[in-house]
């Protein structure tokens, strides 16, 4: 059922209130939901949220790149291409070179596989930089 209702209500916890929490795309979760269940959530927090929906987001990753500083970005953007690369070349006949990556991932069969790939090897990159004291107000 697409209906969403508000939780049942004990009497130990009435009248508590529902708040949702999140930071970055689960902020923008947090915030959607509150908008579009406002009979159901209370209070939406979401930190760091790009509320806005925008296709093809890129700035993310430049602030990223940005925050790595010039020689440290183009040897990601070298690791990132000669992984591209690998995958693009067969091992032999018949065989996708993502086999060669299979002792951590199943082995890729469709674009999709390959999106959850490079998310998979770029997630950490991006949350070790948003760690960097610049970003977290720590100096």
């Amino acid at each position: 059922s697409s209906r969403v209702s508000r939780p049942a209500r004990t009497v130990a916890f009435f009248p508590s209130k529902v708040v949702t929490f999140g930071g970055s795309y689960p902020g923008c979760l947090s915030a959607w939901f509150r908008e579009k269940y406002p009979n159901v959530v209370d209070f939406a927090i979401g930190t760091s949220a790009p509320v806005q929906a925008i296709l093809n987001f890129y700035d993310y990753a430049n602030v990223v790149s940005d925050s790595l500083g010039p020689v440290c970005a183009g040897q990601v953007r070298k690791a990132n291409a000669e992984i591209e690369a690998m995958l693009l070349t067969p091992l032999a006949p018949a065989r996708p070179n993502s086999r060669r990556f299979s002792v951590l991932f199943s082995p890729m069969k469709t674009a999709k596989d390959v999106t959850f790939f490079f998310s998979s090897i770029s997630d950490p990159v991006c949350e070790a930089v948003l760690r960097l004291p610049r970003h977290t107000g720590d100096r």
